[in-house]
Formats: C-alpha cells, structure tokens, sequence
C-alpha cells in the first residue's frame, strides 16, 4: 500500500494563543511494500507525522492518502493500521495468545467478513448502483468524522475557556468575557458546524439515494429469494440424518455449495465461516512469524523485552493492516537486543512485503534497516533518499552532521578561487567551486576521511588513541576545528604515531564536504 501526504502541516496551540508548529508542509510518498525510516532528533516532528498517519492526530492542512483513498478523516480502525509503541503496551493479565488475538475479537471479525461479502455481492449483482452507494457511503463517513472531531475540539477549547474563567472570577480578576457570552458563542458555532456538514452531505449524497438502495436491495432479494427455499429444503433433509447432526454447519454448507448463486455464495461462505478456528490459526501464523510460538502460554511479565516486542508486532500484524507504523520500538532494548530485534523487523518486513514506517532519533537503526529515510527537523524535511547516499551526499551541515558515529569533524577556513583553505593550507579542490570564494566556510570531514601523508596539508596534535580491533580511534585537536577534540578512523595496519607526536594528514575527496557558514548549505 503506497502512503502519499500532501502539504502536512500540524500545528498545537496553547492557552495563551501560542502556536507550535510541529510538522510544517511535508510531501512524501512511503512506496508500496518498503519500509521508510523517519529520523531526527527529538522535537523534530516525527513522531507527529506517525500519529497523523494513524489517526491518532489529525493534521491542520494537508491530505492523507493510502493508496488513491483519502484517508485524512477516517478513524484509525477505519484507515486498517497496525501501531507498534514504543513501550509494547500489553496487557499484563492476558497471555500471549490472548495478547496477539485480542484485535481480531474486539474488531467483530464475522460482522465485518459478512459486511464485506454483502457489498461485493451487491457489486456483483448492481455494479452501478452499488458502486455510487458505497462511495457515497465511504465519503461520509469522512465528512462525519471531520465535523465529530471539529464538534470535539470546539467542546474541548470552551471547556478550556470556561476553566480559565472560572480561577479569573475565584482571583477577584477583570474579564471582558462572560460565561454567557462563551455559551452562546460555542453554541452558534456547533450551529455552523451543523450547516456546513448538511451543505456537504447535500453536495456528495447521489440524486434518489433512498431509490438507489431499493433497487440494490430488490436486485439482491430477486437472487437471494429462490435460493431460501431450496436451502430450506436441504436443511430438513439434513437434519431427517442423525448423522448429520455432529458438525451440521460444515455438512450443510457442503450441501449448499452445488446450488448457491455465485454472488450469494460470497456471503454464506462468510457466514458458515469457522471463526473462532481462523482466529487461532492467525495467532499462531504470526507467533511463527516472529518466533515466539513457543511463549503463547506465558504472561508478558514472564518474557524478556525483545520478547515482548515481539508480541506486540504480531498483535499489530495478526489484522493483516494495509500499513505497519513503529514508534521508537528498539528504545526500551539493551543495545544487543536492539541489534537482533531490528534484524527481526527487517526479516518480517521483507516475509510479507507490508508498508513500514519507523520511527527513531537513533541514525544507526535508521540506516541499518531503512529502504529509505527521511531526515526531519523543525517539522520539515531536511534530506530523503537511500541511507547511504544520503550519509554520502548530506544536502547540508545539519544532515552532515546528525548521520554518522562517530560524527563529523568541521574545521573552519577560507574558500578562494575555488581552493579550500585552513590556516593557509590548501586542504580541498573542487570544480563545483570553481570561481568562488567566501572568507568563511565549514569543512566537515567523516572521522574515515584522512590519511596518513607525511606531506599532507593538515597538522593534528594527538590527545590520546583508542585500539578498536582492526581499527584505531585517534583523539585529536586543531585549532581551527570547532570542538575541542576531533575523532579519527584509521587502519590500525598503517598507524604508528610516538606519544606527544604531531600528525601529518590528508583528507579524502570523497568524505570531505564544505558548507557555507551562515546558512549550513552544502557547498561541495
């Protein structure tokens, strides 16, 4: 399912009118089956954009669409999502089992398989017809939904204003508002509310609608009525047999099967449907899947945190959603299980092909498990695009900065001519800088972006190294570097530095990136 959001914006205000924008004008388009990591720090606006993909939020602008349905107004239930939190939000007195099924017994599984065989059989029976009513159906609801949440969020800031009054009036204070005047107030608003929901309702609601539904169901009773009758007559002949007293549903549905219409047979197939059997068989489908069938008796208090992640992404999946939103879902892990569970989430990913969203400030999951990653901050988009292009290729000194560990070493210097400076040393060429020269710029390097060179252009004093395996991690200063301390990476094969010794480096091309001071814009 491709997820598309068009112009997102959420903004949260305050009592005193302060507002927040916390997801500014977003675009994206999650493609079909992959699974996009939405990055940033904390505030960014993330989590936010998870939430009003969800339906949990709903944005202040902008469109939400999964696939080519709207779904911006639709309740969370009604958009077919599987949410995974952060903090796995079991219940603790249900087993596993009951954990995994409980959205498929709170969902009314029957109901909803009968509902969906009724409106395919009356697509059969009155394409047209059923076509216009089901649109009109799926529309407003909608449009229900969007004057519910407005009718609420009305409620909520008179209620609000109500309070604020009444401490105002306890503290003896001024107030040119009246508790009448904000009655009244509310109440001509839910009237407008009223009547701009009747003028929409007018606009989508189908010439003759009650005589689009007497056709429909005309249509139907026409097939559905010969049909009762010989079904009748199959189940007294079935229940003359003793035999086929024991498990009476599988023999009559086997019975009816021959004569049934074929759009007919879409709603008694829902009917004679073993639920409770199909119920079972999904949680432990998804148990597999995720590889704790063998916890299904246990509480979750009796299993490990990455055990009780694990429940909670079968629980998420068990309803086969259309898309599977994570919300910071290593967090709560140690750093070994945050490993083995994000391969577990790039394994089921993969298994069943679903849209992912996931949400982290973490840059190492981002990029570990990611198709692709969006990089947020201030609520908008920084940089998009495959992990390693974007650490290859940042669009500018913030993303430069936020992806990489250890993170990148900026120096600052001169560009003049199109040659790259510090203290005088030439230390990086680019024909993108060609003809160009400020007094101020940024070079950032990525800590694996040196070389030793006894004639290189920078000088380095050591502070102290880190043996790291096959790699050394030599601590250093500069004076032009803007932290006290700088990171480097290098082959431990081809280091060999005396205590107190000064290095001589040169920087690689390909990690060394220049910026604009001002405004952090990639310059090269």
């Amino acid at each position: 399912m491709e997820v598309r959001l068009e112009n997102l914006t959420k903004v949260f205000e305050s009592k005193n009118s302060a507002r927040t924008i916390a997801v500014n004008q977003f675009n994206f388009t999650i493609p079909d089956g992959k699974l996009v990591g939405l990055l940033g720090p904390s505030g960014c606006g993330k989590s936010t954009t998870l939430y009003m993909i969800s339906g949990l939020l709903y944005p202040t602008h902008g469109r939400i669409f999964f696939g080519d349905e709207d779904v911006t107004e639709l309740s969370p239930e009604q958009r077919g999502i599987g949410l995974v939190f952060q903090n796995y939000a079991l219940y603790p007195h249900m087993t596993v089992k009951k954990n995994i099924l409980f959205p498929l017994e709170n969902m009314n599984l029957k109901k909803k398989a009968i509902e969906d065989a009724i409106q395919s059989a009356n697509l059969l029976i009155s394409p047209k017809d059923a076509k216009r009513y089901y649109q009109f159906l799926k529309e407003s609801t909608s449009l229900k939904n969007k004057y519910k949440r407005l009718e609420s969020e009305a409620k909520a800031i008179y209620q609000s204003k109500l309070i604020d009054l009444a401490k105002a009036n306890k503290q003896k204070q001024k107030t040119e508002i009246s508790q009448a005047s904000l009655t009244q107030s509310f109440k001509e608003q839910l009237k407008q509310f009223k009547a701009s929901f009747e003028k929409e309702m007018q606009k989508i609601s189908p010439e003759n609608l009650s005589n689009i539904v007497k056709k429909m169901n005309e249509a139907y009773a026409n097939i559905e009525k010969p049909y009762l009758k010989e079904k009748q007559k199959v189940m007294f002949k079935l229940l003359l047999n003793p035999l086929h007293w024991l498990g009476f549903n599988q023999h009559f549905w086997k019975a009816l099967k021959p004569i049934v219409p074929e759009a007919i047979k879409l709603v008694e197939e829902a009917r004679y449907k073993d639920y409770q059997k199909l119920m079972h068989d999904e949680a432990i489908a998804m148990a597999k899947l995720v590889g704790i069938e063998d916890q299904l008796n246990k509480k979750p208090a009796q299993l490990s945190g990455g055990q009780q992640q694990r429940v909670a992404i079968a629980r998420a999946l068990v309803k086969k959603p259309k898309v599977l939103l994570l919300d910071e879902p290593l967090s709560n892990l140690d750093a070994r299980l945050r490993l083995q569970t994000r391969e577990e989430i790039k394994r089921i990913q993969k298994e069943i092909g679903i849209t992912t969203v996931f949400v982290t400030h973490d840059q190492e999951e981002a990029m570990s498990i990611s198709d692709e990653i969006v990089l947020m901050n201030f609520g908008a988009e920084q940089q998009k695009g495959n992990p390693q292009d974007v650490y290859n290729k940042p669009a500018n000194l913030f993303v430069a900065k936020f992806l990489g560990t250890p993170q990148l070493n900026l120096y600052e210097g001169t560009l003049k001519n199109g040659k790259v400076l510090i203290q005088d040393q030439i230390v990086f060429e680019s024909s993108q800088l060609k003809s160009k020269s400020l007094d101020e710029v940024l070079i950032g390097v990525r800590p694996e972006g040196y070389e030793m060179d006894e004639k290189g252009p920078l000088t380095l004093q050591p502070q102290f190294i880190e043996m790291i395996g096959r790699d050394v991690s030599l601590v250093a200063s500069h004076p032009q570097a803007q932290t006290p301390s700088i990171r480097i990476i290098l082959n431990s094969d081809e280091f060999s530095v005396k205590p107190n010794q000064s290095i001589k480096v040169k920087l690689k091309p390909h990690k060394t990136f220049i910026f604009e001071k001002a405004t952090g814009r990639r310059l090269a």
